[in-house]
């Protein structure tokens, strides 16, 4: 299957190899981890890709890969930001020391997806100092915790923002630090209100088709 899935596009684009293949998801291959990272072996072996790797693993799941790989993942590509980097640091930790790239997806989620917490005042009390923007700030500590960012955004300033980050003086270790120890401090009070609302309206929802099922059942009965 992920021969397929991988040879249709690339004859599509015309393409003889891919630079990168990754396994989406753990969750895609959890009926078979090591049969299914074999196939991702076999697709390097025979050239048409030239690295692999995955996706959205946490520790333990690549912990699994590295037991059965003959060829590491080349990359681990995760959701990372500063009010999740406690959550991943054991994670990066492993990763470097068994050679896998960390790159991050939706590093700006403090600015776009979660605005008005603590991890704010650093952030704008570096950007102040460096003259740039928040955004800039954020892209200097994911590279300063040794992550490749990935950006998605085809928005022509988000990507003048990334760019322009090659040119910027390193942040100091106490912006670092400070950073850190905002994001520690855990997402802003309208973002944690926000989750508890989704999942007491879930609850509150799947307990509605359980009431409307047990009707349901309870009429069929009134007529057997």
């Amino acid at each position: 299957m992920p021969r397929t899935l991988l040879f249709e596009p690339s004859r599509l684009l015309g393409l003889k190899f891919v630079d990168l293949y990754l396994i989406h998801h753990p969750r895609l291959i959890e009926h078979d981890v090591e049969g299914s990272w074999r196939d991702f072996e076999k697709i390097k072996e025979d050239g048409l890709a030239r690295s692999i790797g995955v996706s959205n693993f946490k520790l333990m799941q690549l912990q699994v890969i590295i037991k059965v790989a003959k060829i590491k993942p080349a990359v681990n590509q995760i959701f990372f930001h500063p009010y999740n980097y406690h959550e991943h640091k054991s994670l990066l930790e492993y990763s470097a020391k068994h050679g896998i790239v960390t790159e991050a997806y939706g590093s700006l989620a403090p600015i776009t997806k979660f605005p008005g917490g603590p991890v704010d005042v650093p952030v704008n009390a570096a950007a102040k100092r460096l003259g740039c923007t928040p955004g800039q700030v954020i892209f200097a500590w994911i590279r300063a915790k040794g992550v490749i960012i990935v950006t998605t955004s085809s928005k022509k300033t988000r990507l003048k923002e990334y760019l322009a980050v090659d040119d910027l003086p390193p942040l100091t270790d106490e912006e670092i630090q400070a950073i850190d120890e905002a994001g520690a401090k855990g997402l802003p009070l309208r973002a944690k209100l926000g989750r508890r609302v989704v999942t007491i309206f879930m609850t509150l929802a799947l307990y509605g088709v359980y009431l409307a099922a047990r009707k349901a059942f309870d009429t069929v009965g009134l007529h057997t």
